[in-house]
């Protein structure tokens, strides 16, 4: 009879540990989650930044002037468009989806390449636009 009474104990000791773990785990990956989400956050405002800023640069520089510049797109962008003097960057986590926008100094064409990690993009200035590539 105490065999079966420790083994009782054990497994009611066992269970509770789980019903206090799984809580634990539950909120450890939802705070990750939300901790993801403002990474990525930062980093497409940043992104956003730097292509404003070298945009703008070769368009007061003016033709034929070109740059060269690296960048990392994260792995939540699911688009990079160009309409007229604005970049938008459409990003989408899973629990949510939003646009980022920058407005430059002038029309802007090209294609940009959404997907994750470091890219090399150039940059161009053509008469009354600027040109983006990569």
């Amino acid at each position: 009879m105490l065999k079966g009474q420790v083994s009782v104990e054990f497994l009611m000791i066992t269970a509770f540990a789980f019903l206090l773990i799984i809580p634990i785990m539950l909120l450890f990956f939802i705070e990750a989650q939300d901790i993801n989400e403002d990474i990525t956050s930062v980093q497409i405002k940043k992104l956003a930044d730097e292509l404003e800023d070298a945009v703008n640069n070769v368009y007061y520089l003016g033709e034929p002037t070109k740059k060269t510049i690296n960048i990392y797109i994260p792995k939540f962008v699911d688009s990079i468009d160009f309409v007229n003097n604005q970049l938008q960057f459409s990003v989408d986590t899973g629990a949510s989806t939003y646009i980022v926008s920058r407005f430059v100094a002038t029309n802007v064409t090209g294609s940009l390449n959404a997907n994750p990690g470091m890219h090399t993009i150039e940059i161009t200035a053509e008469g009354n636009s600027v040109r983006i590539t990569g």
